[in-house]
């Protein structure tokens, strides 16, 4: 799954940035008809859906800002990291996603475990 999703943001990315729109359009005359024929159907002319590949590249990349910032002020919030740290998971976040976030969630739950041990030994 990582693997599709990694291929599908290089896609886009190459999409893009390096063939713009007009790129696209001419790679989707190269594709195997069955291909142009099913982009065809889908969308009403192959100009949109070059403005569509391009349009999911930045919900890509906004998704994961969006993310990274909740990575951010969780990191904040509940492990009280320094901002230097803060800046390399929100790098992290952004270029790699969920594994991360997984990863940092994981780190806040056995904060929160912690946390609550020491209030029950309190009382």
């Amino acid at each position: 799954m990582a693997l599709g999703l990694l291929l599908l943001a290089i896609t886009l990315a190459y999409s893009t940035h390096i063939l713009k729109h007009d790129g696209i359009i001419l790679s989707v005359y190269k594709m195997h008809p069955f291909l142009q024929n099913m982009i065809d159907s889908i969308f009403s002319s192959r100009s949109s859906f070059a403005s569509f590949v391009i349009y999911l590249w930045y919900v890509y990349v906004g998704a994961h800002v969006v993310e990274s910032l909740m990575l951010v002020s969780v990191c904040q919030k509940y492990l009280q990291l320094r901002n230097g740290i803060l800046l390399q998971w929100f790098v992290l976040g952004v270029a790699v996603s969920y594994p991360i976030s997984r990863r940092i969630l994981h780190f806040v739950d056995m904060q929160k475990q912690i946390i609550s041990e020491e209030d029950k030994k309190d009382m």
